[in-house]
């Protein structure tokens, strides 16, 4: 995919959650960026994190009671591992599950084989990307015009 067609994607993208939801082409989109990527289905024991182990506050505690009394819920997002299978998103998730079940159990994942190094790479593209994209936007995106209301009052 070139590099315009991308732009084209993260510039059309409407989330401004920092969390990855699917847009289009397989696209996976936040408020800053667009990455290629799919969900793959692999064992606990495949999954690599650098993160000794978090620190778990009362939202986790809820995540953690939902996920033994109602299973592991796909909507509330995915662990997110780039290429070579390091956590990016999701640590918390990880080590509930880790705590609570054997490493042969088998879980369904976003891989975003593009990513390779974290931080500070990704950090930075995601910043250029952004930059580029607000440029774009500005410049060359068709503007679409608003209503205007008009109240008494």
């Amino acid at each position: 995919m070139k590099f315009t067609d991308k732009l084209r994607i993260t510039v059309n993208r409407t989330y401004t959650s920092p969390t990855l939801k699917k847009h289009e082409n397989g696209f996976y989109c936040n408020k800053w960026w667009c990455h290629k990527g799919n969900l793959i289905t692999i064992p606990l024991s495949e999954i690599k994190s650098k993160v000794k182990s978090p620190q778990l506050t009362d939202i986790h505690r809820r995540i953690e009671y939902e996920i033994l009394e109602r299973g592991y819920n796909y909507n509330m997002g995915y662990i997110v591992v780039n290429r070579n299978n390091q956590i990016m998103d999701g640590n918390h998730r990880y080590y509930i599950l880790k705590k609570h079940f054997d490493d042969t159990l088998q879980i369904t994942i976003l891989r975003l084989p593009e990513v390779g190094n974290i931080f500070p790479i990704f950090i930075s593209k995601m910043f250029a990307f952004y930059i580029i994209s607000k440029i774009y936007s500005l410049f060359l995106r068709n503007k679409s015009k608003g209503r205007t209301i008009e109240l008494e009052i």
